[in-house]
Formats: structure tokens, sequence, C-alpha cells
């Protein structure tokens, strides 16, 4: 499966990435940094997620929410609060983000997330 490009953002700042799914782990890449702009990668294997869900609003911007189950799992993340963590996502990649959310639910041995509705 591609990636699904994402954008994060606080009031003063915004990192774009690109969300993937390697067997049981979920890598995001993102840019950062100001003057120099540095690649960051954070991995998280699916076990740790409580839940994902993909919400598309028509007159707001749609996102991918990810819920984990311990606060630490989404800390190197920016934006990441309460073990929590919402990427946006742009109108021309709603589908390949609900395509990504219905790869996430496949059946696989062993998950320990679960779909939220």
């Amino acid at each position: 499966m591609t990636g699904v490009p994402f954008k994060i953002q606080g009031a003063f700042w915004s990192y774009e990435g690109l969300l993937r799914l390697e067997g049981d782990t979920l890598c995001f890449e993102f840019q950062a940094g100001l003057l120099f702009r540095q690649i960051k990668q954070v991995r998280v294997p699916c076990s740790e997620l409580i839940s994902v869900k993909f919400e598309q609003r028509w007159l707001k911007k749609s996102k991918l929410v990810f819920v984990a189950s311990r606060l630490a799992t989404f800390i190197d993340l920016p934006g990441s609060t309460q073990g929590r963590v919402e990427l946006i996502i742009n109108r021309k990649d709603r589908a390949l983000a609900a395509a990504f959310v219905d790869a996430l639910y496949e059946p696989s041995e062993g998950s320990g997330y679960r779909r939220s509705e």
C-alpha cells in the first residue's frame, strides 16, 4: 500500500509527512525544523493501538485519529496528547486514508487494536 500524506498542525507550527504500514508497524515520517528540514521517523507497533478512525468532513478538515493504550506511544510525534494524535488529510488524499484504515482492520493474527465507530 502507498503512503498517506498528512499534516500535523499547531497554533504556530505545522509538519508535513507520510504515513505507511510496514508489516505490523505504523511508520510516521515527517519533516521537522525551520531552517534545516530534517526527516524524522516514528515507528509504532499496531499492537499498541486502541483505535484508528478516519473522520471525513465536508466543511472541515478530514482527519485520521489514532488512540494508543499508552501515553508514551506517540510521545515523539508533534501534536500528540494523552496517547492520541490527529493527522490532517487533504481532500485529494481522502480515498487513500480510508483505504489505509480498511487495510489496518483486515484480519491479522495477534492484532491488539480494534475499529472505533
